[in-house]
């Protein structure tokens, strides 16, 4: 079900993206009228084309743009280290249960623009020294480095 939220959400961005565009191109004098600019966008061969693309491309991005990553933080004994790791990265504590804690990003403007509302980053103890940290995969990256950055 979050990848089919999540690809639906991803397709509304980037028909947005094209609405842009094709408002761009009419008020740079591309087009006598928007008519002719809704048109060449959406009702001729290339339209066709990039719709499919755009299909293409929103049912693909939950599979290559969310990762879970492994670091090596113990959340036994470095819990304190890996809340401020995450806070330096833009996130702030949302939840905690059991051996997991969720995080949030700190801006609601980075929480729409940046991934639509699907910005939690969970960090799992995994029981071993070692930890699962999942989420959005431009974010993880970030808080990745951070948490790699924990003395031991």
């Amino acid at each position: 079900m979050a990848y089919l939220r999540r690809s639906l959400k991803y397709m509304a961005q980037l028909i947005l993206l094209m609405a842009v565009i094709i408002l761009l191109m009419k008020l740079g004098g591309g087009y006598a009228s928007f008519g002719e600019a809704f048109k060449a966008a959406f009702v001729s061969q290339r339209a066709l084309l990039l719709g499919i693309v755009v299909v293409a491309l929103a049912a693909s991005y939950p599979a290559f743009g969310f990762v879970k990553r492994r670091v090596n933080v113990d959340l036994k004994t470095k819990k304190d280290e890996a809340v401020e790791a995450l806070e330096k990265s833009g996130y702030d504590l949302e939840s905690q249960s059991g051996n997991a804690m969720t995080f949030r990003a700190e801006s609601l403007f980075k929480r729409f623009t940046l991934c639509l509302f699907e910005d939690r980053l969970t960090l799992t103890d995994n029981g071993d020294g070692t930890s699962t940290l999942s989420g959005i995969r431009k974010e993880a990256s970030k808080a990745e480095w951070y948490l790699n950055r924990i003395e031991e």
